[in-house]
């Protein structure tokens, strides 16, 4: 007759580590977890937590800083709150809007994104609730990756930048 020894398993990182998106895990994480005394190391959210248009922002925020860090995630937050107030729309009217955020504009891409990095979706909501209370981006509108220098770049006032993204303010005439 056989001995059954409990199965031991390795913990592995994600597609983005920890370390690369800016985010230390409130619980430790042990090298070799057992099977019979695993505790989920992050915390599910909650309905009372969030609402849908919670949802559509912190996928956004998700999808667009991720490897940004907490304040990073925070300054996109800032964003769709500003274009909010500026266009007067609810929060998914002002994320899904065509050719606004790169990360909706092929919606395959987004979905198996948000499935792979699902479990970084709390920090985002924990970004979004917390970019109600700051003002990291001055009032910005509009960012973009320093990579890049889209068209309307030009026409619109820097107020800073953050990692790898440069914010605009627009001009009121």
């Amino acid at each position: 007759m056989r001995k059954t020894v409990p199965i031991l398993y390795l913990c592995f990182s994600f597609a983005v580590s920890p370390v690369q998106a800016g985010i230390t895990d409130p619980v430790p994480i042990h090298s070799m977890v057992s099977l019979e005394k695993t505790r989920p190391f992050f915390y599910p959210v909650t309905k009372n937590f969030y609402n849908d248009q919670d949802k559509i922002a912190a996928q956004t925020i998700l999808m667009e800083a991720l490897g940004e860090g907490y304040e990073g995630m925070v300054a996109v937050g800032e964003v769709i709150r500003n274009r909010e107030k500026l266009f007067s729309k609810d929060v998914d009217s002002v994320c899904l809007m065509p050719r606004q955020f790169s990360c909706w504009n092929d919606t395959k891409r987004a979905h198996e994104f948000l499935r792979k990095n699902r479990l970084y979706l709390f920090v985002a909501l924990l970004a979004w609730k917390h970019s109600k209370r700051t003002s990291l981006t001055h009032g910005a509108t509009d960012y973009h990756a320093n990579s890049v220098h889209p068209y309307w770049a030009d026409a619109y006032r820097v107020t800073t930048r953050i990692g790898r993204h440069i914010f605009y303010a627009r001009e009121v005439v």
